[in-house]
């Protein structure tokens, strides 16, 4: 299972996302479960280091389990905190259309 974190404080500004694990929807490298929240999550950091003025941290680990973490220091702006709504967007229908007797993608929100 992909296990999605986003950060987040009582005021909805984000402060980054975490995700670790593989969907094991199908073998390895027909994932497209896992081929659909990775190219989410790298799109999103690469639009907000493009497009906006928020500093980004990040940190990707190749081990087996697989985990990307990107960190916004000093929180989100306008421009990149609608870029993160459409991300979070984007996990919940990844969620939706594929998560049924199994959980494929699971995602939660960590208040900062």
């Amino acid at each position: 299972m992909v296990s999605v974190t986003i950060r987040k404080d009582d005021a909805g500004r984000y402060y980054g996302y975490e995700l670790s694990g593989h969907a094991e929807f199908s073998k390895k490298g027909n994932d497209i479960v896992c081929a659909a929240v990775s190219m989410l999550s790298i799109n999103t950091e690469n639009a907000i280091e493009k497009l906006t003025d928020t500093p980004v941290r990040v940190t990707q680990e190749d081990r087996k389990e697989g985990c990307l973490k990107i960190e916004f220091p000093q929180g989100t702006d306008d421009r990149s905190g609608l870029l993160m709504e459409s991300y979070e967007m984007g996990i919940r229908g990844v969620m939706d259309a594929y998560n049924g007797r199994k959980t494929y993608v699971s995602m939660k929100i960590d208040k900062v």
